[in-house]
């Protein structure tokens, strides 16, 4: 179970990462309640984020990152996802796409 994470932009792929294999927040006890976005990744169908929604997604990394470390996610793989982030955000038309298993 994984997820493969794309910033896609007019259908090209700009950036790819794989994510790490422990990285399922669902699993970590991340409730869309507290975390709307990482708390609804679904580990088995895709999500699609736009520009303000990848803002949110970062400010959600820095609030359980924590969490997600003490459950065996990587810093260097959250740093990237931050970073994926970003680049969706210096470009027009571009998004993130979690593409899970």
């Amino acid at each position: 179970m994984g997820f493969l994470i794309r910033v896609e932009e007019a259908g090209h792929v700009v950036e790819e990462v794989v994510a790490d294999r422990a990285f399922d927040p669902v699993r970590h006890g991340l409730s869309s309640a507290e975390f709307p976005l990482l708390g609804s990744l679904d580990p088995y169908g895709d999500t699609f984020l736009d520009s303000d929604r990848c803002g949110l997604l970062e400010t959600e990394i820095r609030g359980a990152g924590g969490r997600l470390e003490a459950g065996g996610v990587s810093a260097g793989f959250l740093s990237d996802l931050a970073r994926l982030c970003a680049v969706v955000r210096a470009g027009s038309g571009r998004r993130l796409a979690f593409y899970g298993d």
